[in-house]
């Protein structure tokens, strides 16, 4: 690739590259402090995911009390 067709590329979706890596950044950022005992309790610290996978699991699944068998809806 040229170097013209290379800054064209780069003017034309300078938001998308910009907007991309500031979401990759922010991210990273966040998983870090996470990471960080001095500002997040170890006991608080559930995991990277798991909130996303509980609630998917609760809205997929309810859990009957009375058996405590798995019922998908």
């Amino acid at each position: 690739m040229d170097r013209k067709k290379f800054s064209k590329l780069f003017k034309d979706n300078l938001v998308l590259l910009t907007g991309i890596t500031l979401i990759i950044a922010i991210h990273w950022g966040w998983y870090k402090i996470q990471q960080n005992p001095t500002l997040v309790d170890p006991k608080d610290n559930k995991g990277l995911f798991n909130p996303m996978f509980k609630t998917y699991k609760e809205a997929i699944f309810k859990e009957n009390k009375t058996t405590g068998t798995s019922v998908k809806e």
